[in-house]
């Protein structure tokens, strides 16, 4: 196999490669950078601005777009994932895009997870023997894993 730069990029890979680049870009110059209709990244930022990811500013009445570099707070940590699944479902965003979205939330929100997950694991008192295998276990769900075996 192939390292991890050899992995099928998405659009939505695209658009933060080109954010990360570009620091701010309007979604018309966007769209057209990435080589997708301006409407289909439109229902992309809608969705990545509603998760936290990208934020949007306006300059007289363009829109530009940036990635958020700012660590967002997971309020309801349980039902993180579910939350996030549904809201794309109701945007009408498919299930592959969908997971592709998440492992991106996921990779730029693991660590405040974690660490409202053990904010919780001590509010509970679960033992600190028993920690570890807890986070592993949520952190495989959180990733996709559990479904894949």
């Amino acid at each position: 196999m192939g390292e991890e730069q050899d992995l099928v990029t998405t659009g939505v890979d695209a658009l933060i490669t080109l954010l990360q680049q570009k620091k701010l870009v309007s979604i018309e110059d966007a769209a057209k950078l990435i080589h997708v209709r301006e409407s289909v990244l439109q229902t992309w930022v809608d969705f990545l601005v509603e998760e936290g990811i990208v934020g949007v500013e306006y300059k007289f009445i363009t829109p530009y777009i940036y990635l958020r570099t700012d660590e967002k707070q997971v309020t309801n940590l349980l039902d993180a994932k579910e939350d996030f699944y549904q809201k794309a479902a109701l945007r009408n965003i498919d299930l592959v895009k969908t997971h592709q979205l998440w492992q991106i939330y996921l990779s730029q929100n693991i660590q405040t997870i974690k660490v409202q997950f053990f904010k919780k694991m001590d509010d509970r008192k679960i033992p600190e023997s028993k920690r570890d295998g807890l986070w592993a276990k949520y952190e495989q769900f959180l990733r996709g894993e559990a479904e894949q075996q």
